[in-house]
């Protein structure tokens, strides 16, 4: 039996930071910061975001492009985000398309800082 393909995309990355594994508690604060997804994006992808801490469950946010792309961000904010200040966190992100899992990204490592 035939194992369907599965793309291996790139890990997620930080914007709108300092630094590339750190976001400061100034920079979460002014909700510009974000994590950018990117893989060849089609229109009705469905790309799901893992952000997982030691609390014992990820926190997952989905989203469906309605345009092709290929950056696709994650604004954090305090509102949705706020159980990951002072944490250590792994993300990564997977996307199905036309009800199948195209692939998965590796995973992104960083923190939030706690002022």
């Amino acid at each position: 039996m035939n194992s369907p393909k599965v793309e291996l995309f790139e890990k997620p990355s930080l914007r709108n930071t300092a630094s590339p594994t750190i976001i400061t508690y100034a920079e979460f604060a002014s909700r510009k910061s974000a994590i950018i997804s990117r893989y060849p994006g089609e229109n009705g992808d469905l790309l799901i975001l893992y952000l997982m801490a030691d609390f014992g469950y990820p926190l997952v946010e989905m989203f469906t492009p309605t345009a092709d792309s290929f950056e696709f961000p994650t604004y954090f904010d305090s509102g949705n985000h706020s159980m990951f200040v002072g944490k250590q966190i792994q993300a990564f992100f997977t996307v199905i398309r036309r009800s199948r899992l195209l692939g998965f990204s590796r995973t992104l490592n960083f923190e939030i800082l706690d002022k």
